[in-house]
């Protein structure tokens, strides 16, 4: 069965609308997510392991899985900002996403499905890691390059790549993929899975994020999957 799924804006019509100033951090995990791992509710405020140097501290979610201008880069003498779109798309999935949290529960219906199939697919896409596989991809070219004996910046049209480059063509990307994959998800069977009583699942990234006994959906044919408290 294939699910439908609203895909993103073209990215022209994301140039168009969003040329903004500066807007601040930019989370590449909903606070919606990360509100269901407080630790202080009041405060809304997440504990914290960092693995590079065994410190645990408490943070407040507006710190933590964001960067200043994530989703926003360079273009002429704008700085287009996609941060507006990103919350827009991720409200589509707001509203199953917190009646499966409430429920504990998938109800098995394709309009449910549809919506967690996008959240995901827009996650896997939109995090650093896959933003970095363009530099990485170029510093693979350079070290091929090299070791023939020639210099990247010696081939014919080479443009070195910026910042700005592959933050733009990371925004592009969830324009072209997102709607494909959300819809390869959809096709998967969802299993829904909760912690022992004394166990907790963790979101993580450069540092560790702990939950206190969530739910998380996986879908049973990858090994990603998104959390639920």
């Amino acid at each position: 069965m294939t699910v439908a799924t609203r895909a993103p804006d073209p990215p022209d019509r994301i140039i168009i609308r969003c040329l903004v100033m500066s807007d601040g951090n930019h989370h590449y995990v909903p606070r919606f997510i990360l509100r269901h791992f407080l630790s202080d509710a009041r405060k809304e405020q997440v504990t914290v392991f960092d693995k590079r140097t065994d410190r645990v501290f408490p943070t407040a979610i507006g710190n933590i899985m964001a960067e200043h201008d994530f989703h926003a880069f360079a273009f002429d003498d704008f700085l287009v900002s996609f941060e507006g779109i990103a919350t827009q798309i991720e409200n589509i999935s707001v509203p199953a996403y917190e009646e499966v949290v409430a429920s504990r529960r998938l109800d098995g219906s394709p309009e449910q499905k549809s919506a967690l199939a996008f959240l995901i697919a827009f996650q896997f896409l939109r995090t650093k890691g896959h933003r970095d596989m363009y530099q990485d991809l170029e510093d693979l070219m350079r070290k091929a390059v090299e070791e023939s004996g020639g210099k990247l910046e010696d081939l014919q049209n080479y443009t070195p790549l910026t910042p700005d480059d592959a933050k733009m063509m990371h925004v592009k990307s969830f324009q072209k993929d997102t709607g494909q994959f959300a819809q390869i998800i959809a096709e998967k069977d969802f299993v829904l899975q909760a912690a022992a009583p004394d166990r907790s699942f963790y979101l993580g990234g450069a540092t560790s994020l702990r939950g206190s006994t969530p739910v998380s959906i996986a879908s049973a044919a990858r090994s990603f999957r998104k959390i639920f408290h």
